[in-house]
């Protein structure tokens, strides 16, 4: 018999590192699932994080059962049947174009907990700033149709959207997170300016708990973005990070 062997002092140990970023940045980091999704070791996890990011319903109905904090979804390609279930136990359900939008946006806003404020909805961009190594990784690649580009975005109609949502990142540091924010601010700053967009997930792909991680340069360039954006709620959705080293043979 196969089994995964995990240590849960090193899971702590991890989920220690990204909660002392949080504190000192002052945002939310939420635990990825399509990067670590073992919900056994959910409780030793749970205290120190602010909820969970879903890639589906399956994920966002495991978030919920066995993580019982904030859910945050988002796909490439919600299913319509989905919708409503996704409506009632997601915090957060972002979606990947305009056209996505436009196509639930009616009934996503009907949703009770819509109108209460319980759920909030957001808007995939595409920054077009590529810093991995891997094309097969790069979100922002030529032809990508992974989130809305600036020129997508221009005069578009985002009524009922309150957040931005990002994800360039694989396994990357905080130099290349600056050098996405930059890209970020450039392209989309007119909106994150806007007093109707209350927060921004930055995604995933923040390998915090690398040892030759600038944590403390990760804290300094959130809270300068801060200070320009006071209004903004910072969202970041590891995966990786929470499982890095944690697992032995």
């Amino acid at each position: 018999m196969s089994a995964f062997v995990i240590s849960e002092s090193a899971l702590e140990r991890n989920a220690l590192i990204l909660r002392d970023v949080a504190d000192a940045a002052g945002c939310r980091i939420v635990l990825a699932l399509k990067g670590f999704s073992c919900w056994p070791c959910f409780d030793a996890l749970s205290p120190w994080l602010d909820g969970c990011c879903a890639s589906g319903l399956w994920e966002a109905r495991l978030a919920r059962r066995r993580f019982g904090k904030h859910v945050l979804t988002y796909s490439p390609g919600h299913a319509p049947e989905e919708i409503a279930e996704l409506a009632e136990i997601s915090s957060h359900l972002d979606f990947n174009s305009l056209t996505q939008w436009s196509r639930f946006r009616e009934e996503v806003m009907r949703h009770p907990r819509f109108v209460s404020g319980e759920l909030k909805c957001g808007l995939r961009v595409n920054p077009q700033c590529s810093t991995g190594h891997t094309p097969i990784y790069d979100p922002c690649a030529p032809g990508s149709r992974l989130g809305v580009t600036p020129e997508m975005m221009q005069g578009a109609d985002l009524s009922g959207i309150s957040g931005l949502h990002f994800h360039t990142l694989c396994e990357q540091g905080a130099d290349d997170l600056a050098v996405t924010m930059d890209a970020v601010e450039r392209h989309f700053g007119h909106l994150l300016s806007r007093p109707e967009i209350s927060w921004l997930n930055m995604g995933g792909g923040h390998l915090m708990t690398r040892k030759d991680y600038d944590t403390a340069h990760l804290v300094s360039v959130l809270r300068a973005f801060k200070t320009k954006y006071p209004n903004l709620e910072i969202i970041m959705e590891p995966g990786s990070a929470f499982a890095w080293q944690t697992g032995f043979l």
